[in-house]
């Protein structure tokens, strides 16, 4: 096969325990579009990056990258195409790691992940996400925590890093026990009480500031340091099961490659941490 492998890891699907996912898919999107050009840009950014990480001491390449999903011009068949691979990886024993796209391909990552038991949905993402209709749509990349919420196996909603929303939004997530905010590093210890579950993670990369990662669909000024990032996630690995991630939002901007490269080193080190945490928890 000829198209790009993340990290440019040529590693066998049977032998590998990460497997990338590009779905290259923005038709949820309200705003900016271009986030069906964010995996390719992320996957060609990853191959320059050197495999072995100087803060965590390790390297791994077993890392299998699938050719794209191809895209449809229907958002709910979309989001069935995505449901069907990640259900698919997940019976394996693997974990599937989607790159989009824009973020209601979550909607399918999460339909996927709570078809194996109780799970918890944890999103790093600047926006709730907690409209029940937005544009005319129940799909749209705006009601994400939504339409998760709907799924019967979801036991809560961790929403990290989100700094702003609509009245709508505010009254459902005050209304709605199932779902806790967490607006900085200091607030993680709230996890404690419902940490040891298993989880889907969602990382919309909006949720950086602009300053960092400018070329998303919906910025948002405000938003966490790249090593702010790395800290949450290192909590949610140590503190949670997590089966499945997605990365999304991303819409490259002409001429940077700053941006994509920074998203697909934060994947690559996502990767790495939730190596360690499942070794971690298996030898307990």
């Amino acid at each position: 096969m000829t198209y790009l492998r993340f990290l440019n890891i040529d590693s066998d699907y049977d032998q590998s325990k990460y497997v990338i996912i590009p779905a290259p898919m923005d038709i949820g999107s309200s705003w900016g579009v271009g986030s069906r050009f964010g995996p390719l840009a992320i996957i060609e950014a990853s191959r320059h990056i050197d495999l072995y990480d100087i803060d965590l001491g390790l390297t791994l390449d077993s890392i299998y990258t699938m050719e794209e999903i191809e895209p449809t011009a229907e958002i709910a068949k979309n989001l069935d195409l995505v449901k069907d691979v990640i259900s698919d990886v997940l019976s394996h024993g693997k974990v599937p790691v989607l790159i989009g796209g824009d973020h209601s391909i979550s909607i399918a990552s999460s339909r996927a992940s709570s078809m194996h038991g109780a799970c918890i949905y944890i999103a790093m993402d600047a926006h709730a996400d907690l409209y029940d209709e937005y544009n005319g749509s129940r799909l749209s990349h705006a009601c994400v925590t939504r339409r998760v919420l709907d799924l019967p196996t979801i036991e809560k909603a961790i929403l990290i890093g989100v700094r702003t929303m609509e009245l709508e939004e505010a009254v459902f997530a005050r209304n709605d026990s199932r779902i806790v905010l967490i607006r900085s590093t200091d607030d993680l210890e709230v996890l404690d009480n419902i940490e040891g579950k298993k989880a889907h993670l969602s990382f919309d990369v909006d949720v950086i500031d602009p300053s960092v990662i400018p070329c998303v669909g919906y910025p948002e000024p405000g938003g966490i340091s790249y090593r702010d990032a790395i800290a949450f996630l290192k909590a949610i690995f140590e503190k949670f099961d997590v089966i499945s991630m997605d990365f999304v939002e991303f819409s490259p901007c002409p001429g940077r490659r700053d941006d994509s490269f920074t998203i697909a080193k934060l994947i690559y080190k996502s990767i790495l941490m939730h190596y360690i945490s499942q070794l971690h928890r298996h030898s307990q």
